[in-house]
């Protein structure tokens, strides 16, 4: 991983090589988004299945595509993390929950009435990996605040894992959509002949998923364009560079136009950490390994500050 003193002429290029990279992937997720949606609203499942066939490589038939989740049977170390990470992430939004309030303004009684949305569609990333931490921090809000029906939509790799199908049994998920990328979100937004239309989206992905989010907002909510990746660690000389180089590479191997940055003021560190970098991404397997190597050689840095 490269390493950049911030006093250097390298900073100003590497800066200004990340904006170059980021507009051009832009103006290409835009435009590849654009044409997604627009067969998704002609086609629908058809155009859907299409695309898993293509970009996913798995025999899919329009009929295959939805899906109710199965409650079957996984090891008891991973259920009882799963159940563990849930009562966590229940504990911290059940105090998000807001009961509204009624005030008398100059005779005039104003009530802000706070209700759940009727049908939510969560995504969740499945290109490299199948994040259920994902899952399961957007259907437990939801579920708290008493939404109605949830679905979720996520490539048949992730939609068919075992751990997947528990976590939506357990959080009450309604049906499964599979199919990942812009056609899942089209398709969410939009509605086909197996798949109603929600509500509202939400739930991170990649720049192709961000660009149709953003392409789809007004024809459906949205939580946000989150995505993609990106983090800077401040990290001084006491820090952990096996701990830091594996924050990096959770954030890049999340796509290749991911953003991975170390700012320290140690040099000793920042060569600890970039030789973990290396050792670390060895050790990554399929796809996530390509996507994350691109990150780390095309957007990723150590910089070395004074302060």
């Amino acid at each position: 991983m490269r390493i950049i003193n911030t006093g250097s002429a390298g900073l100003t290029a590497f800066l200004e090589a990340i904006e170059a990279n980021r507009h051009a992937s832009l103006m290409a997720t835009g435009s590849i988004a654009a044409s997604v949606i627009d067969q998704v609203r002609k086609s629908g499942d058809e155009a859907v299945a299409g695309f898993v066939r293509q970009f996913d490589g798995v025999p899919c038939l329009a009929a295959d595509l939805s899906t109710v989740p199965s409650m079957p049977e996984i090891g008891p170390d991973i259920r009882r993390s799963i159940e563990l990470a849930m009562t966590k992430i229940r504990r911290v939004h059940e105090g998000q929950v807001s009961a509204g309030y009624s005030i008398e303004n100059d005779g005039i009684r104003i009530r802000h009435r706070v209700a759940p949305l009727t049908r939510v569609g969560i995504y969740v990333p499945g290109g490299s990996a199948a994040y259920i931490s994902t899952l399961m921090m957007c259907a437990i809000p939801a579920r708290i605040a008493g939404v109605v029906e949830i679905v979720v939509a996520s490539t048949p790799m992730a939609a068919d894992m075992p751990e997947f199908q528990y976590v939506c049994s357990r959080l009450g998920v309604s049906e499964i959509y599979r199919a990942g990328g812009p056609a899942a979100i089209a398709a969410m937004a939009l509605g086909t002949r197996s798949l109603r239309r929600v509500d509202k989206i939400v739930g991170p992905g990649s720049g192709l998923v961000t660009a149709a989010k953003r392409l789809l907002y007004g024809e459906v909510g949205l939580d946000m364009t989150a995505g993609p990746s990106e983090i800077v660690i401040l990290a001084d000389d006491s820090a952990n560079p096996a701990w830091v180089a594996a924050d990096l590479l959770a954030q890049a191997e999340h796509g290749a136009d991911s953003v991975p940055v170390c700012v320290t003021t140690s040099p000793d560190l920042a060569g600890k950490i970039s030789a973990q970098v290396g050792e670390q991404l060895a050790g990554f397997a399929g796809s996530a390994s390509g996507a994350a190597g691109q990150s780390i050689e095309r957007n990723g840095a150590i910089l070395i500050a004074p302060d």
